[in-house]
């Protein structure tokens, strides 16, 4: 009889509302994909607002230059660097390889590219390359190549 009672408050406290749950959450998916299929996102106008959100190429100065401002707030130097800009055939994007050392601690370094990626999201993280002369070394050797996208327009 004690068992019995206690499904039945176990039916009433938990299944119960946990049921009803369920219910409210079928409607809400079914209401979403009613609105999904009366709004379809055209592939062609997200990537043309992609396009237009990109900075132009004749920003690429203030581009380098938050970077460098990035690398000195995380107490880096970049002594060296060399990019090089390539137009993409179809789209008008031209895109800049942007490759330079740092060395510091690993850390910093993370930061560095973290800041680096938040300041400028038209910058991808192409290759990264981190050595330590000595397991105790507290300084990492990075290479970094970064790609910037731009539009093919000043």
């Amino acid at each position: 009889m004690a068992l019995l009672l206690t499904s039945l408050v176990f039916l009433v406290s938990t299944h119960l509302p946990l049921a009803r749950e369920v219910e409210e959450l079928r409607s809400q998916l079914q209401g979403a994909r009613a609105q999904a299929v009366k709004t379809p996102v055209s592939v062609a106008d997200s990537g043309t607002a992609l396009l237009h959100s990109l900075p132009g190429r004749a920003q690429m100065p203030a581009l380098l230059g938050t970077l460098l401002h990035q690398a000195d707030a995380a107490h880096l130097t970049i002594d060296t660097g060399k990019y090089e800009a390539t137009a993409l055939k179809s789209g008008g994007v031209m895109t800049y390889q942007i490759s330079f050392p740092v060395t510091g601690p690993y850390p910093q370094v993370r930061q560095f590219i973290d800041a680096t990626l938040a300041a400028l999201p038209a910058v991808a993280v192409t290759e990264l390359s981190l050595t330590r002369k000595t397991i105790g070394d507290g300084a990492v050797e990075a290479q970094i190549r970064l790609t910037a996208f731009t539009q093919d327009r000043p």
